[in-house]
């Protein structure tokens, strides 16, 4: 039941920052709350502003998380590729 807590971040009545509060206290293995986080970061993005939700994440537990970690790989992949094809300016 713990893997849909990520979804309370799109509910009509969610206090996103209850929701990761709620994330955080889990009394479960912390590899497993840092992918509930990122989750929950993640779908927020449906509903909030980049700005709201920058200023409740805790930066910490996101850069920890394999799937914030995959994300920031791609992306530098693809500058990467993009700085190669373009060239530096």
């Amino acid at each position: 039941m713990v893997g849909l807590f990520p979804l309370l971040s799109l509910t009509k009545d969610c206090d996103l920052k209850e929701c990761y509060e709620k994330i955080e206290s889990l009394n479960i293995d912390y590899s497993i709350i840092k992918e509930l986080y990122a989750c929950a970061f993640l779908l927020a993005g449906l509903k909030y502003s980049k700005e709201f939700i920058k200023s409740l994440t805790k930066e910490d537990i996101m850069l920890e998380s394999v799937t914030y970690k995959e994300i920031l790989e791609r992306g530098i992949a693809q500058g990467i590729i993009k700085g190669e094809t373009e060239g530096i300016k």
